[in-house]
Formats: C-alpha cells, sequence, structure tokens
C-alpha cells in the first residue's frame, strides 16, 4: 500500500506541542551530541522522538550509542527511534515503560532490541511495539510475553508461534517485501484481531481457520493456495461480516473447476470493501479459461467499492456486473492481462467512473458502441483514460447516437504500445488538456 503524509499548518503544529507541553519531545541529535540526550529532568515526558543525525561524523561501521537516563518514577509511553547510522540502544528506559514502545529505523543495520528490552519485566504492560521499518530486527519467542500489546508491527519473514498467545492484540502489521512470508499456523487464536496487513510483493498463505477471526475489520491480501495445502479457503472469509476497506485477492487460477463454488460462498457483495484487487497470476497459456467466468462473477463486490483492479483474467467475456450502474461509487477501474478477452464490458454506464485503465488487453481489436452502454450521456465523470499495451487493436468508435455527449470531462488520454490503431476520435473531445 502506498504511504500517505499529511502536511498541516504551522499554526496546528504550534497548538499541537502546546496541548503536548512537557509530554512530548522531539530531539535531533547529531554528531557528538548524540551520547548526551539527558531527558531524565523532565518527569512529565510520555512521547519522545530520537532523531540521530546524518553527520559524515560516522562511518557506517561504527555505532552511535544513544543512552537514555532514567528517573525513578519515568512516564515514559512512547519512545520513536529514527537513524540512519548502526545505533545500539544501551540502557534504554527500563522503568516504568507502560503504553508504547516504538522503534522507526532506517537503516539495515542490528538493532540491539531483543537484547536491551524485549527480556526487561518492565515491559509487560507495553501496548504498542512497531519496528517495521527495519528488517534487520527479529523478534522471537522473547515477544509472547507481551500479553498486553495491541499494535506489533514487524518486518520479517518468519513471524514467531509466540504471538498467538498475545490474546489482546488489534494490529498485526508485517512489511517483510524480500520473500513469502510464513504466519503462524495457530493466528486465528488471536481473536481480537482487528487489522491483518501483510506485504503484497509475494502471495501470504494464511493458514485455516481465519472465519474465527469474526472482529477482522481490514485483510490486506488474502492468497488462494492449493488444494490440500491446509490453507484458508476463499470461503471462510464469509463469516466476517466486519470486513472493510481494501482486499486483494491473489492467485485465483488456483481456484480449480471442483472449488468454483468457494468465490461464490466468500460473499464480498456483503462486505462494505473500498478497494478490491481481483488477480490471477497463470501460467502462460494459449487458450481461455471458461470457469475463470464463473469465478469473476461470483465475486462482485458491494456497491460502495470506489477502486476496482481486475488482472490476469483467463476467461472470453467479463463479468455481468462489471459496468452496471448499481456500482455507483466506482471511481476508479483498471482491467490488466485480460489476454483472451476481445471486447470490454459497457463501462460507459458506471455514473462515476473517473480514472480507466487498460493495458494488455492482447486480442482487443475494436472499441465500439458495447463500451458505451445504453446511457445518452456515456463516461459522464471520467477524466482520465489510460490504454497501454493494445497490441492487436485497431479502431475506436464513439457512439452513433449523441457522439458529441461522451466524455464530457475527459481531460486526459494517455496511448502506448497500440501501434496498429489507426481511428482516434479526437476531434470530438472537446475537454482534452492543452
Amino acid at each position: 500500500s502506498r504511504e500517505k503524509f499529511v502536511i498541516v499548518h504551522d499554526l496546528i503544529h504550534d497548538l499541537a506541542k502546546s496541548i503536548g507541553g512537557k509530554e512530548i519531545l522531539v530531539k535531533k541529535c547529531c554528531g557528538s551530541s548524540v551520547g548526551g540526550c539527558n531527558t531524565s529532568a523532565n518527569n512529565h515526558l510520555r512521547y519522545l522522538a530520537v532523531l540521530v543525525g546524518t553527520t559524515p561524523f560516522y562511518s557506517d561501521n561504527k555505532l552511535v550509542p544513544f543512552t537514555l537516563p532514567v528517573a525513578g518514577h519515568f512516564p515514559l509511553r512512547s519512545l520513536s527511534f529514527q537513524s540512519k547510522w548502526r545505533t545500539y540502544l544501551r540502557s534504554c528506559v527500563r522503568n516504568n515503560l507502560r503504553t508504547s514502545f516504538q522503534v522507526l529505523v532506517q537503516s539495515q543495520w542490528w538493532y540491539n532490541l531483543e537484547g536491551c528490552l524485549l527480556h526487561s519485566p518492565h515491559l509487560k504492560y507495553l501496548r504498542i511495539l512497531d519496528v517495521s521499518s527495519s528488517d534487520q530486527i527479529k523478534l522471537g519467542k522473547s515477544v509472547g510475553f507481551l500479553h498486553h500489546l495491541r499494535y506489533l508491527g514487524i518486518c520479517q519473514r518468519e513471524i514467531p508461534e509466540a504471538i498467538c498467545k498475545m490474546y489482546k492484540l488489534q494490529t498485526l502489521r508485517n512489511t517483510y517485501p524480500f520473500d513469502t512470508i510464513s504466519l503462524p499456523r495457530n493466528v486465528s487464536a488471536l481473536s481480537n484481531l482487528r487489522h491483518l496487513v501483510l506485504p503484497r510483493e509475494f502471495p501470504v498463505t494464511i493458514p485455516s481457520g481465519i472465519h474465527r477471526l469474526t472482529k477482522l475489520q481490514s485483510l490486506s491480501t488474502f492468497a488462494v493456495a492449493n488444494s490440500g495445502s491446509g490453507a484458508a479457503t476463499l470461503d471462510e472469509i464469509k463469516d466476517i461480516n466486519t470486513l472493510q476497506g481494501q482486499l486483494c485477492i491473489m492467485d485465483l487460477q488456483n481456484i480449480t473447476h471442483d472449488r468454483i463454488w468457494e468465490p461464490r460462498s466468500a460473499n464480498l457483495s456483503k462486505k462494505k470493501l473500498t478497494r478490491l484487487e481481483l488477480v490471477w497470476n497463470p501460467l502462460p497459456s494459449y487458450k481461455s479459461v471458461p470457469h475463470d467466468e464463473v469465478v469473476l462473477e461470483s465475486l462482485q463486490p458491494h456497491n460502495y467499492i470506489r477502486q476496482l483492479v481486475i488482472s490476469g483474467f483467463r476467461g472470453l467475456n467479463f463479468c455481468s456486473w462489471l459496468g452496471d450502474r448499481s456500482l455507483f461509487s466506482l471511481q476508479e477501474l483498471e482491467l490488466c492481462k485480460c489476454y483472451y478477452t476481445d471486447h470490454l464490458p459497457p463501462l460507459g454506464q458506471l455514473p462515476n467512473l473517473k480514472q480507466l485503465k487498460l493495458t494488455s488487453l492482447w486480442k482487443l481489436r475494436s472499441i465500439g458502441p458495447e463500451f458505451y452502454g445504453d446511457c445518452e450521456a456515456p463516461f459522464q465523470c471520467l477524466e482520465t483514460l489510460v490504454v497501454q499495451n493494445l497490441v492487436a487493436w485497431e479502431e475506436w468508435w464513439l457512439p452513433e447516437n449523441h457522439p458529441h455527449c461522451v466524455f464530457p470531462l475527459l481531460r486526459t488520454i494517455d496511448i502506448r504500445g497500440s501501434h496498429k490503431l489507426v481511428r482516434l476520435p479526437l476531434s470530438n473531445l472537446h475537454a482534452l488538456a492543452g
């Protein structure tokens, strides 16, 4: 998922600092001042962010020591630590840490977190632990004693089975991007889990039993596994009625003809998703797969869906609901690598579609009346149209009735890799940006 940043006015920033008072401190340490960050005089400090500067005073093979002196009743709740240098946390925060320890690191070095903090008995009331910014921090079995943890952010391939004892855990986030992640076998024991955030670089197989996570609100990815693998099947999400937000269903090619009932049982139309990605990752083939059409038909999302991506679909015909006016909230649509279809659904009927991207539809030769549907003003809200790698595309026709009413708001057209195209009706597209 893409990171989002918010820019606030200086007055809002100053107001936040004023409200926080002595409880919030952002400490910038550069050069020799790194070891001199003394906060023990502030007994009211709750949230501390330490930023270690990028001064060339230190070489990559040196340690940057940082010592946080601790007073007798130091009420620290949150510690954010950012550094691009190899940093050793020395004797760091061992008294009265109750709510949060958060480490945000930007380097690829080993941080002495497990030895310095996790073995301390004073951390048993920890609520937030975030080390997801570095793949060099590996949490092991010792993380299991943090029974009060609500949020755990990590970046590692193997997730210790010990996290299944964190019955109060509400968010599990893993950002490891280099290989397939292995989830604990008993992850379904986390009955209070609300957010399971996994990377999308590689499919993540979820163990069977996910249907018991009835409080789950967000599930970033779900990979369909082969039969007999012991992994969760797609129909298990039918009981998760709280599911919302974004969902990417990967490896749909693993749904064979004898498992065609699974996507229908998933009942996606009852999940209040705002973004849905349906991804097939097929092996090279020269023929379509007819039952993919049944699979896609069964995966109709809720009417409130705003973003939809269909990639790798192997059928000849798209589903009946794609282009239906009932998808009144759909604003962004991408059809990608649908190699076998030779015609498009009536996308012009989507009342609020603003962005449309068509990529690698290799058998599509003509865009004609079927593309616009039966409405008088097709694509009334479309602003951006991207067409890439349509290698067989030759013709683009506007509707015969009301040709001047189509694409009234279209401002950007990006056409690439469609070298056979001989007809482009730009003269009727008056809203295009110059």
